[in-house]
């Protein structure tokens, strides 16, 4: 009895909060609509600080790549999924500069040849990451976090890469989330949360546009959430934006021909009390016309009278199960390059993990999904409809890493052991189970490499992380994959463990580098790879970033210095950095 009565006061609440601050629910549709005005988003959305306090109220009752500069040197670049899509990164090259972002500025250097190592300007900065194309460095601020009633702003700033002097700057309404570089433009993506209803604007210095006709998918509604894709030349402006209405978290891969956005989006408490009317009404006579909430309250006065808590308490927990379930669903947006429109939209159960969750082959889009029941993997059309499935992996267990090559998938999970499951994708209809290896710890990031597969990540020794491991698997027999190679840093941590960018990989090289700390010291550290696994030299400095090659000679990045070194790893010339004002943050997760 208590138990229906706390069920029934929560309801209660649910539906004053669903009546007077959430707009109408749309109906399930295959067809994706935009909203015709800036009044009729503001009935679509709804503002931050109603919204999260009802949330919790729902559960309450359920406990790379090389460049080359024409007749110059051969250069790194960053490590990217797709190879000729560019991602943003603290470190850029173009084969005769470096270009640091560092906590509070933009360094400009002069590093090649490396004896003319030298500072060459520096732009006062809080970039979350710059690219560099052609004349131009492109960086990406962040404006709102000092004033949390401040709407976020995104600031796309484009530099004169010689002498670091601002051409353009493009203010964006929405907190940034990940941009691409590819043929020559700019793709930034950002989300704009309500705290109240103020529609996406965006500012080149010129032309003031103001977005009030996103896509939306209707049985989602209402939305706390509006995600843009903004498309911008750097030597001339914005040239074409998108956006759509959606929930939070969101997570961007890009392909060659299209955007994919995966967001997560809670059940609205409006849509909650539509569901408990459809499955109570059958305990009343008849249900009046009228709203729902009018509706739910209606059933529960009667229901009360008939003593049927437990009826309605039983309805409850169906209820909350089916929501539960809805909210580990990742929707899925994708945008054609060509039309820069919405051109469709899916779902898949569970949650990704990454954008290496996520990747388009031919005319398919495939992704691996964690749920309670197990990992998936998914095959979708270009409508995003599902066309094959593989259900239920390594029950119990968490997918920590993913990595799709061609017509197989990679997917790493762990709990004490660390499988990598092989799965054949040849067949989009019928994703298939090839082999599995199970090894103690567990990898973070997959590269692949010729007949084999890299692997970063930890060893785990007596239930416990020890420190850092490099694996080399033999995949050219799917079914059975094996461990031939590996590399361990005891009581070690590194950045490229969430981090794809922080690493410098070459396959022509047989070169792997990446930065780690250990008991308190920090460096950069260079690996061969052949397929034996060797330590070739390491770097200590502090706050070490990146690694990047020019010609025969190597970079190690640091927060406090960049070092110039030769083919052997020895030191050729160092460039000491003034002291920042402020402390260096942690880096952030690349999602």
């Amino acid at each position: 009895m208590d138990r229906a009565l706390a069920v029934s006061v929560a309801v209660a609440v649910l539906i004053l909060m669903s009546a007077f601050l959430l707009g109408p629910a749309g109906e399930e549709t295959t067809t994706l609509p935009r909203v015709q005005s800036c009044d009729e988003l503001t009935s679509l959305v709804v503002p931050q600080e109603y919204y999260y306090p009802v949330y919790p109220l729902i559960y309450a009752t359920r406990e790379g790549v090389k460049g080359e500069v024409k007749g110059g040197a051969e250069y790194s670049r960053t490590n990217v999924q797709v190879e000729g899509i560019d991602e943003p990164d603290v470190v850029k090259t173009d084969g005769t500069s470096i270009f640091f972002a560092r906590w509070s500025e933009i360094l400009g250097v002069t590093a090649y040849p490396p004896e003319d190592l030298n500072l060459r300007f520096t732009i006062p900065s809080r970039s979350r990451g710059i690219f560099v194309q052609d004349r131009y460095l492109v960086s990406f601020e962040e404006e709102g976090y000092r004033n949390p009633f401040s709407p976020w702003k995104t600031y796309v700033k484009i530099y004169n890469k010689e002498t670091g002097e601002e051409i353009r700057k493009i203010r964006i309404y929405g907190q940034y989330i990940d941009a691409r570089l590819f043929n020559g433009k700019v793709y930034v993506v950002v989300e704009r949360r309500f705290r109240r209803y103020e529609p996406v604007v965006i500012y080149d210095g010129v032309k003031r546009r103001t977005l009030c006709h996103p896509y939306y998918i209707p049985e989602l509604a209402p939305f706390d959430a509006m995600i843009s894709v903004v498309e911008i030349e750097p030597g001339s402006g914005v040239k074409r934006t998108v956006s759509f209405l959606a929930g939070s978290r969101s997570i961007v891969y890009m392909s060659e021909r299209n955007v994919y956005i995966a967001f997560r989006k809670n059940v609205s408490p409006r849509k909650v009390v539509e569901m408990l009317v459809d499955r109570l009404k059958k305990y009343v006579d008849q249900v009046p016309e009228g709203p729902p909430e009018e509706q739910l309250d209606y059933i529960l006065e009667e229901m009360e009278e008939k003593g049927m808590e437990d009826e309605f308490a039983e309805v409850w927990d169906e209820v909350m199960a089916e929501v539960e379930r809805i909210g580990e669903s990742t929707h899925l947006v994708r945008i054609a390059l060509d039309s820069m429109e919405v051109e469709s939209k899916g779902r898949v159960p569970g949650e990704v993990l990454n954008q290496f969750s996520m990747d388009e082959y031919r005319d398919y889009f495939r992704l691996a999904t964690h749920t309670d029941e197990g990992n998936n993997v998914y095959i979708l059309d270009k409508d995003l409809k599902i066309v094959g499935r593989l259900e239920g992996l390594e029950k119990g267990e968490r997918i920590y890493a993913v990595r799709f090559w061609g017509n197989r998938g990679y997917v790493v999970t762990f709990r004490q052991v660390d499988p990598l499951l092989v799965v054949d994708l040849s067949d989009p209809s019928n994703p298939r189970l090839l082999g599995a290896l199970k090894i103690p710890g567990y990898s973070t990031y997959l590269h692949p490499w010729g007949v084999y597969l890299l692997g970063i990540g930890m060893e785990v020794q007596e239930n416990r992380t020890s420190g850092l491991k490099i694996s080399l698997f033999d995949v050219s027999d799917p079914e059975e994959p094996v461990e031939v190679s590996k590399y361990f840093l005891p009581s070690s941590y590194s950045e490229a463990l969430h981090n794809h960018r922080a690493i410098l990989v070459s396959k022509e090289r047989n070169l792997l580098a990446f930065p780690v700390c250990s008991m308190g010291a920090c460096g950069y550290y260079f690996f061969r790879v052949t397929p034996e696994i060797e330590l070739l030299g390491h770097v200590d400095c502090s706050g070490p970033r990146r690694g990047l090659y020019i010609d025969g000679y190597y970079y190690v990045v640091c927060n406090g210095e960049i070092l110039a070194l030769d083919g052997e790893f020895k030191e050729v010339k160092r460039l000491e950095l003034q002291e920042m004002g402020g402390k260096v943050p942690l880096p952030r997760e690349v999602k």
